[in-house]
């Protein structure tokens, strides 16, 4: 086992990612559902990714990730991904590696690191295909690009 501290394993991680902020949704739902709130100026998401954290139910249960900004400059991150009912604990999904993609998942193993993005002030949401069950731990890493600019988890 390396001999690394968590203080030394979480200078790396802010320095490569920046800060880091988490988010558990439950249940999915078809309306969009705010994960994270940028506020007060731009940010650069530098890695965004889900792990399911309660077995996923429900069929038809696809989800995509837009934003949803103050400034009617609202884009989609990822198309629908394909069905993931009966996804279990420990999948993870992760934006496409391309815009316009569907959101990937790790297939039980490993996944490349997703695309990096310049978020305006908003709400970055989640929206699912159909209504379905279980729970998705969504972590979000960021760099503000303005004095002011920061990420914290939507309200439920």
């Amino acid at each position: 086992m390396p001999a690394y501290d968590l203080n030394t394993i979480g200078a790396y991680t802010k320095g490569r990612f920046g800060i880091r902020v988490d988010n558990a949704v439950d249940d999915i739902t078809i309306a969009a559902d705010p994960i994270f709130d940028v506020v007060g100026g731009p940010v650069k998401m530098t890695l965004l990714f889900g792990v399911v954290t309660a077995d996923i139910a429900g069929a038809g249960s696809t989800i995509l990730l837009n934003m949803n900004g103050t400034l009617a400059d609202d884009f989609v991150l990822s198309i629908a991904s394909a069905d993931f009912a009966g996804d279990l604990i420990g999948t993870m999904y992760i934006l496409p590696a391309t815009a316009g993609g569907a959101i990937t998942t790790d297939g039980g193993g490993g996944i490349n690191l997703c695309p990096e993005w310049i978020l305006p002030v908003g709400a970055l949401c989640v929206t699912g295909g159909a209504a379905g069950t279980g729970t998705i731990n969504w972590s979000l890493f960021y760099v503000p690009l303005v004095e002011g600019a920061y990420v914290v988890a939507a309200a439920a």
